[in-house]
This record gives structure tokens, sequence and C-alpha cells, in this order.
């Protein structure tokens, strides 16, 4: 298991990574929930030392983890610095991670079922309609692109092409936003890196 400060000293490793971060990490994501919840179930916003991933419940118990990120870096597992530098300066090949979770979905459940580090787990009081739409259109993303599936072992987790590429503005971060926004949460700030908080 990567432990999310090992994640971050590695990132501090090269010139280049270390004044992204210095000029990255300051910015701080205040997720504010919807204010009119009729039928409320939570969802779950983790952060894995520098990159986000969303949890969505199954009504009929369980849970999805969805995750975003570069193809060859997170997907393939190739973390080396021609990897992570490709990733950061170009527009690169996206994956779409998926991973079921079985049991309670609660935060302490959720984080024992996961081979990759949790710094920090977020939970967010949502509509029930609105996971079950962002649910299907995830899934319809997933099925949509089987031809290119692969497992890591690494992460217990299956990955597809996402149609969207990957880049340093358009990385996991923005792409939980984006998801959160989907599930009527509005996101302040700018979700580079995993720094979030909650606006109770």
């Amino acid at each position: 298991m990567l432990h999310p400060d090992k994640e971050r000293r590695a990132l501090l490793d090269t010139p280049l990574l270390a004044l992204c971060v210095l000029l990255l990490t300051a910015c701080t994501s205040v997720i504010v929930p919807p204010e009119q919840v009729q039928d409320p179930v939570s969802v779950f916003v983790l952060d894995h030392g520098r990159h986000s991933s969303l949890v969505l419940p199954f009504d009929a118990g369980g849970a999805v983890r969805y995750s975003y990120g570069d193809w060859e870096y997170y997907a393939l597992n190739r973390t080396g610095l021609g990897s992570g530098l490709r990733a950061l300066l170009w527009p690169t090949p996206a994956a779409l991670g998926h991973q079921l979770l079985a049991g309670s979905v609660d935060a302490d459940s959720v984080v024992r079922q996961l081979r990759l580090g949790v710094f920090e787990s977020l939970e967010v009081k949502v509509e029930r309609a609105a996971v079950r739409q962002l649910q299907l259109e995830l899934a319809g993303i997933f099925d949509g692109a089987r031809e290119t599936l692969h497992y890591s072992a690494a992460y217990d987790v299956h990955f597809v092409h996402h149609p969207e590429p990957y880049t340093i503005n358009y990385n996991s971060n923005r792409m939980v936003a984006r998801w959160l926004e989907q599930l009527g949460c509005s996101v302040a700030g700018r979700p580079v890196l995993s720094n979030w908080r909650v606006q109770r």
C-alpha cells in the first residue's frame, strides 16, 4: 500500500515537480453540499495524497469507487519520471478506474478495502437520485470502452480508456469536482491538487 506521505515526498524528488507543488498546494477547494436534499445519501471524496477519487453507494448495498488519471502513469502503474513529466506537460490518454466495494458504506469500511493509501476521507450528503444518475453515466462510459479493459493488481482496480484526455489542468481532482457538481454540489477554488474541505 502506498502511504500518502511517501507519495508527497516522491513528488518533491525533482525541481520541476517541486515547483508545481509549491505553486498549487495553497489552493484549497471547498465542497458546498446542496442545501435542499429530500432523500439524502452519503458519498465519499477520498484524498490519496495528491489525487482524489469518489465513492458512490448502491441502493442495494455496497458501493463503487470511480477514479480518473493518466493511462500510463496511473492505470499501467508506470510511475517513472518520464511518465510523470509527460502527464504534467502534455495532454495524454486518460483512464477511468472502477472498483466495487462490499459491505456497509462508511469511511472506515471503504478505506479498509483499498490497496491505495487514503490521506483523508470526506463525507458529503447529496440527493440519492443524483447518485443514481451519475452511476448510470459513469457505468455507460466504462461499459462503452470495455475493449480497453485493464486490471491493475497494484490498486485492485479495473481501468478503461476515458474519452477526455488527461492534463495537469484537467486531472483527477478536477474530474472529482465535476462529478460533485453533477451531484448538486458547488466547488469553490481550484482543485488541481487534492486539498479539499467540506463546508458544513
